[in-house]
């Protein structure tokens, strides 16, 4: 039996998984030179854990077809799915249809339909298909297509000797697409054993991978077909578990158990549930509870302002946002001259002046304040480089608080606008600004 977290991959409870391999192939050169990351592994690893398939194997090729072909064999010997990424446009370097007839000794084939969809594309949007464009209509004889409403390029899917292997354009927001609307289900379709499957990611802030490790070590010991996992995605930690069972009411209620033991290990830390975000987690309850906030954002630059504002309906509950820059206009915002004068921009006085500031002119029931160092120059031996003041403002009380944050400028901001959000969000829920206890103190 397994207790700790495998980092990356589910760490069974109950034992070995049950998952049939799959793996992942992505192609192209300027892969493998460092042109561009490969972000689509991850993408298909996110979405397949979803629906409690795990992948087992992640390669990368170029475009030399030989090496594509000797790839995708080796792929489809020792894997239940396969599923490829890259090389299906229309230039002279996409060659992954015709390496993936060659490598299962099928010809290569014009699909009709596609062709007449191409040309339907272009012209309505009235532009001239280029012969090169017909390419991308020609898959392995026997395969069929995966419909990518996003782009050209539809993808293609064969079996050899039990093996399904799925082909998908290399642009991720075409990839990601087809993978919500019909490659998922192809791969669950293809590769499911029988179970229920059933899965809940518990989003944490505020604990490191190990500490969290420690603290929930064996709690979900004695629930058969759990699987933990731990998915680090700075700045936060996540942990997934997966139930799988033949009867979808035991998993379900399994599942829950799974999540009630989790959280009384690790409960205050946890902020979301799967796919919500912190910035939705506090525009939620700044609505729930009635509370209108304004911010005054000087080291973090607007950039808390920014994440509340992609969420919808942020307008109901975000009066506005300052970003007081200059010395000169915090004073202009309410920040009082003798007291900047006295104890410096960077100081907890200021925080939570700018705070009361920015609640006080705009008539929000709260203000939430940030004043600090980001660097890499500006630091001194009483606050270096990283040094952060928050201060919130509430039903006529403030608060401050000094953190201390490593790593560059933008690691500084980033870790400064979550620290915010989340001390807002505590406060949203009852707990004492006061007693707001972080690693980055």
């Amino acid at each position: 039996m397994t207790d700790g977290i495998a980092q990356g991959k589910a760490a069974g409870v109950t034992g070995q998984s049950l998952c049939p391999p799959i793996e992942v192939i992505t192609i192209g050169d300027e892969i493998l030179s460092g042109s561009i990351v490969d972000t689509n592994s991850a993408m298909i690893a996110r979405k397949l854990g979803s629906v409690g398939l795990e992948l087992r194997h992640m390669s990368s090729v170029g475009d030399d077809p030989q090496e594509i072909i000797r790839e995708l064999r080796e792929a489809a010997a020792r894997a239940r799915a396969v599923i490829v990424t890259g090389g299906l446009g229309p230039t002279q370097d996409d060659r992954t249809a015709l390496a993936a007839a060659q490598a299962f000794g099928v010809d290569l084939v014009l699909h009709e339909e596609t062709l007449e969809k191409l040309k339907n594309f272009f012209a309505n949007l009235g532009l001239e298909m280029t012969r090169n464009n017909e390419r991308q209509a020609w898959m392995p004889q026997g395969s069929k297509v995966v419909p990518n409403p996003m782009g050209t390029a539809p993808g293609f899917a064969l079996r050899h000797e039990g093996c399904l292997l799925i082909f998908l354009p290399g642009v991720p927001r075409e990839l990601e697409r087809m993978l919500e609307e019909s490659v998922t289900a192809m791969v669950l379709e293809h590769c499911g054993s029988g179970l229920q499957v059933s899965s809940r990611t518990l989003r944490i802030f505020g604990l490191s991978e190990a500490k969290i490790d420690q603290m929930v070590k064996g709690a979900l010991e004695g629930l058969e077909g759990v699987s933990l996992a731990s998915l680090p995605h700075y700045p936060e930690n996540r942990l997934r578990i997966t139930v799988r069972g033949k009867d979808p009411a035991d998993v379900s209620v399994t599942l829950e158990r799974a999540e009630t033991y989790l959280r009384e290990k690790v409960g205050p830390w946890v902020y979301g549930v799967d796919e919500e975000e912190m910035e939705n987690v506090v525009v939620r309850l700044l609505g729930e509870k009635g509370f209108v906030l304004a911010l005054a954002e000087s080291c973090t630059g607007g950039l808390i302002a920014h994440r509340l504002t992609n969420v919808a309906g942020a307008s109901l509950v975000l009066s506005r946002a300052y970003v007081p820059y200059s010395l000169e206009a915090k004073e202009e915002m309410g920040v009082p001259g003798d007291l900047l004068r006295e104890r410096g921009a960077v100081s907890a006085q200021v925080a939570e002046a700018m705070a009361v500031a920015a609640a006080s002119s705009s008539r929000a029931d709260i203000g939430v304040s940030t004043t600090g160092v980001a660097g890499p120059t500006g630091g001194t031996e009483e606050h270096p480089v990283g040094t952060v003041f928050m201060g919130l403002a509430a039903g006529g009380k403030t608060w401050s608080q000094r953190f201390r944050f490593r790593g560059g400028r933008g690691n500084v901001k980033t870790l400064a606008s979550a620290v915010a959000l989340d001390w807002l969000r505590r406060f949203l829920l009852g707990e004492d600004p006061a007693r707001y206890t972080v690693p980055w103190r």
